[in-house]
């Protein structure tokens, strides 16, 4: 086997993050974002230490597609993502979800619904979301905490108290996540258990800035993240 083939690069920041913010998207957070009205829209993509990128969501009544992801550390060659123009197509109430795969630092996500398309000029624009300004109604906002604890999830005046453990006995399912709704009173469930590794998705049926923090790590870790252990390699004795 090639040496190189068995080079595995770890980010560190998925181990030592204690603070996801729906503001500023990173690895393990997700942004779903719904088209609910046909039209062309524009993406505009933000990073402090990378290039300002664009793209561009066409909505359109006869398209059967009703997801796309939209990998914002590189939208343009992520898979399933766009087409050789750098377009997405997608069904009316089609979602697109934005999430980083790689690196660190967040990203700033800018949607505006162009005016005047049918012509062929982009007229006046409408903002239908900016992450910087919160998450608006109607979309998801989805985490995967890896770190075992307390963490506390707030939105405008509403709190709630998650418990992250990890996985013993149990069978982790990454394909069932837990689910909250944040609605004008607050959250549907005052608290809620899940296993590191799992996704934690808001449901927001108001707009939101929303953040989930570690509070209280679980024993033996500390703000600098887990501890570290040592493991020594035995080797059969040569009879």
């Amino acid at each position: 086997m090639d040496r190189d083939a068995r080079q595995v690069t770890l980010n560190r920041a998925v181990f030592t993050q204690t603070a996801y913010e729906s503001r500023s998207l990173t690895v393990l957070t997700t942004l779903l974002h719904r088209f609910p009205a046909p039209g062309r829209y524009r993406v505009h993509v933000r990073h402090a230490s990378r290039p300002v990128r664009d793209l561009t969501v066409v909505v359109d009544e006869r398209s059967t597609r009703l997801q796309a992801n939209v990998d914002l550390a590189d939208m343009f060659d992520a898979k399933g993502c766009c087409d050789d123009e750098g377009n997405v197509e997608l069904a009316v109430n089609g979602v697109a979800g934005f999430y980083p795969s790689t690196g660190v630092g967040g990203y700033h996500v800018v949607v505006t619904r162009l005016r005047g398309a049918e012509e062929g000029g982009e007229g006046a624009h409408e903002t239908v979301l900016d992450n910087a300004k919160g998450v608006p109604a109607g979309d998801y906002f989805s985490v995967v905490p890896t770190r075992p604890g307390v963490y506390l999830l707030t939105a405008r005046d509403a709190r709630a108290e998650v418990s992250v453990a990890l996985p013993r006995r149990e069978r982790l399912r990454t394909d069932e996540p837990t689910l909250v709704v944040l609605g004008r009173d607050g959250f549907s469930v005052p608290s809620m258990q899940l296993l590191a590794g799992r996704a934690l998705v808001v449901q927001c049926d108001v707009g939101a800035d929303l953040r989930l923090e570690l509070v209280r790590p679980e024993d033996g870790e500390d703000d600098a993240g887990p501890r570290r252990r040592t493991f020594r390699a035995s080797h059969p004795r040569e009879g």
